[in-house]
């Protein structure tokens, strides 16, 4: 390996565990990881903002922008009044918040799905003094089994797709993924 590929791993090394201290922003690290990148000469300056053009990013960007202004709105604590209005079963409001996060992020990012279901669930868990724990791992995962099944679903199917276009010239259709991947969430879903 050479120089640059070393200090790029050194790099990335620092970044993370200024990620893992949890002391500085998770943004303000990423932007200080690029500007030093750039300095020192590993990122040309073509490519210094290359990134930020890319429609997983964007559409990442955008879902959060969009669930924040929902969480800002009291629909988030409805939503977890009519679950405990409904049951107090932990086994059932696992079952109706996994569903619902799944449902949630076929249509928009699951990180978005997560971050909206999140306050929800946290709500719901206190209210019923359930450990977080037990309910949040599984709805993190119910999320990405539900984003398996369209385009905008997980950043990763956006950057597939956007492969898939430069290369043949024709992308998935929204759905399209969804033809495996509904099957394979269906079947996460009832093991979670």
């Amino acid at each position: 390996m050479n120089f640059d590929q070393w200090a790029i791993i050194c790099l990335l090394l620092v970044m993370l565990a200024a990620y893992a201290s949890e002391r500085f922003r998770v943004e303000l690290v990423a932007m200080t990881g690029l500007a030093v990148g750039f300095v020192g000469g590993l990122v040309p300056v073509q490519k210094v903002f290359a990134g930020f053009s890319s429609p997983a990013v964007i559409t990442v960007a955008e879902v959060l922008l969009i669930v924040s202004a929902l969480s800002g709105t009291r629909a988030v604590d409805s939503f977890a009044r009519r679950i405990i209005g409904k049951t107090r079963n932990e086994t059932a409001i696992l079952a109706v918040l996994c569903c619902t996060g799944a449902f949630v992020s076929v249509f928009m990012n699951n990180i978005g799905a997560l971050a909206l279901m999140f306050p929800v669930a946290l709500s719901v868990c206190a209210r019923l003094e359930i450990p977080p724990g037990r309910v949040l791992m599984a709805l993190s995962f119910a999320t990405l089994l539900g984003g398996t099944c369209s385009l905008t679903g997980t950043p990763a199917n956006l950057v597939v797709n956007e492969w898939k276009m430069q290369e043949t010239g024709g992308g998935f259709g929204y759905f399209e993924l969804g033809l495996l991947g509904g099957p394979v969430a269906l079947a996460g879903l009832a093991w979670i």
